[in-house]
């Protein structure tokens, strides 16, 4: 699956020096589901909605205004949509969207994991599901939301057409040093991890998911996968020390 190519050096985002060292944090926020088991369209629980509350007073009394990224079930539960209707209009939260086509309607495709994966949908109903969520939190924040995120990373080939439609400037599907190829979704493993245009004529940018390699072998990322590949555990490696891919990631 190809989202767009490889940024070049001229892709790359500068910032003036006055505008100093910045970061921001999101938030997958989605229905509650074992991932060890088959997906499903039902079955998921939403539970957890209204725990949302504490991690939000944590965020204020540091001065931090989060970023969620909310996919359907939340934005279409009444409480989720008291919760985060609240944040965005008092300015305490911003919110963004996040596609997990399986539980999004239309329902229109099978349920199976390539599936799951909105860019191996068919291009108008990637569409369809995208306005859907886009339309739904529009109308619960009063605000277009301008952040997006696939579910499971799964951008594809017109997922960039979506966002200039969409008037979305800020794309964060792309998880850098992760292949998800073997599950027929994409591959970033040589993605970067700094941000870059999509399109610097619409402003639409490239936020990647922060993850980075760490240990004593940690500027030979690349061995990370060869290494699994000839049956060195992950665990293993981090347990030594030698290497280990940390993944930036907060999902409620």
């Amino acid at each position: 699956m190809t989202f767009a190519r490889l940024p070049g050096k001229d892709d790359f985002v500068r910032f003036s020096p006055e505008f100093g060292q910045r970061y921001l944090v999101t938030v997958d926020v989605e229905e509650e589901f074992d991932w060890t088991r088959p997906i499903e369209r039902e079955g998921y629980s939403l539970e957890a909605v209204e725990a949302i509350t504490d991690f939000q007073k944590l965020c204020e009394d540091y001065g931090v205004t989060p970023l969620y990224l909310v996919d359907w079930p939340v934005i279409s539960d009444p409480r989720g949509r008291e919760i985060y209707g609240a944040l965005v209009r008092e300015g305490r939260a911003e919110v963004g969207i996040q596609l997990h086509p399986w539980v999004n309607p239309p329902f229109e495709e099978e349920v199976n994991q390539r599936n799951t994966y909105a860019g191996n949908l068919p291009k108008e109903l990637e569409r369809a599901k995208f306005f859907k969520l886009r339309d739904a939190i529009a109308e619960v924040t009063g605000k277009q939301p301008i952040a997006y995120r696939a579910g499971r990373y799964g951008i594809g080939g017109e997922t960039l057409n979506l966002l200039r439609e969409a008037g979305v400037l800020y794309d964060t599907s792309v998880r850098a040093n992760f292949d998800y190829s073997k599950a027929e979704g994409p591959d970033f493993s040589q993605y970067p991890l700094e941000p870059y245009w999509l399109d610097r004529k619409l402003g639409i940018v490239e936020l990647p998911v922060t993850s980075v390699y760490w240990g004593l072998l940690r500027r030979q990322g690349t061995l990370f996968p060869l290494a699994q590949m000839a049956g060195v555990t992950k665990s293993l490696m981090a347990r030594g020390r030698l290497l280990e891919r940390l993944a930036s990631a907060l999902v409620v």
